[in-house]
């Protein structure tokens, strides 16, 4: 940091730079100019580095910072606004690195606390047999999020024909409306259509079931489906 600068010539050498850079004509007596701004930079700008400060008037002469118009005066006023300028674009771009950070470090815990792909199979075979078992006694499952549902979809366990969709639909509909159904079997009670296509999809997973060995189907799913 230049308040702690133990070499003072490092700043003085950086504000000569940065004059150069913007094109400030040569002087013969330098000396109070360099002092003033010298102890500007350290009693307001103390905790930036010299690096920071060479990359703060890089940034403004290439136009990468914003309301940093040099207008003849390399003053302590315009060191000021081309230094606040980057402080604004360093806490932008720190915060996207920061927001990076944070959903690497999010992900990385959601993949050590994620269940081994052998614990993810074995729940799933348990929940998917318990629904079985759930259909051959009352004649339909209470899959409220469509779990299997979408398991046996997204691995092409179950196909459904197109002449199928009309009658899950029919199916939904009449289940959607349905009075005797408790609240906690609806995700969204008041959108008829969401519970119509929710009823619709526990239709086509009671109609798979009645065709399926469910033995045969817990047999085939196997952990690499949870790599």
């Amino acid at each position: 940091m230049i308040a702690r600068l133990e070499d003072p010539n490092q700043l003085l050498k950086v504000i000569t730079e940065w004059r150069i850079y913007i094109g400030v004509p040569k002087s013969e007596d330098l000396a109070e100019e360099f002092s003033v701004l010298a102890k500007f930079l350290q009693d307001n700008y103390g905790f930036l580095t010299i690096d920071e400060i060479r990359l703060a008037y890089n940034l403004s002469v290439t136009r990468k910072l914003k309301d940093v118009e040099f207008y003849g005066y390399f003053s302590p006023m315009y060191v000021g606004k081309v230094l606040d300028s980057y402080l604004y674009y360093r806490k932008i771009m720190m915060a996207d690195v920061i927001r990076e950070k944070e959903k690497h470090d999010k992900e990385q815990e959601e993949l050590k606390n994620r269940p081994s792909p052998e614990k993810q199979c074995e729940d799933t075979k348990n929940l998917i047999r318990n629904y079985y078992n759930e259909w051959k006694e009352k004649g339909e499952i209470r899959d409220v999020f469509s779990i299997c549902y979408n398991f046996l979809r997204k691995h092409k366990f179950m196909i459904i024909q197109k002449d199928q969709i009309d009658e899950a639909m029919a199916y939904g509909l009449k289940m959607a409306r349905a009075k005797d159904k408790p609240l906690f079997e609806r995700v969204n009670p008041d959108n008829e259509e969401a519970e119509q296509r929710r009823y619709a999809r526990n239709w086509c997973v009671q109609n798979y079931f009645k065709n399926v060995n469910i033995d045969i189907l817990l047999n085939n799913i196997n952990s690499e489906l949870f790599t």
